[in-house]
């Protein structure tokens, strides 16, 4: 939200590489958040982190220090390609 970073994260379909990747407004990798195949990604407003799904649940990537998990049974419908993430 705040501009400095963008991240990027693929499922495996079609090629795609899994987890997901920070990179900066200028599209210079900065590290990888995870390595997991993620179904939805968001950013939280204040710009310190992600709320990611994966087959592992809901997890807060933050940008600085470990990965939380929220809620292991977490999930995104299947059918939805933009929704809300909900534990």
């Amino acid at each position: 939200p705040d501009g400095r970073f963008l991240v990027l994260w693929g499922n495996g379909e079609d090629g795609q590489v899994t987890g997901i990747h920070l990179l900066t407004a200028d599209l210079e990798a900065v590290s990888s958040l995870g390595s997991d195949v993620i179904t939805a990604a968001s950013w939280l407003p204040s710009s310190s982190g992600m709320l990611t799904v994966s087959s592992g649940g809901l997890t807060y990537l933050p940008l600085e220090g470990p990965p939380i998990m929220l809620d292991p049974a977490a999930i995104v419908a299947p059918e939805r390609i933009y929704g809300w993430i909900q534990p």
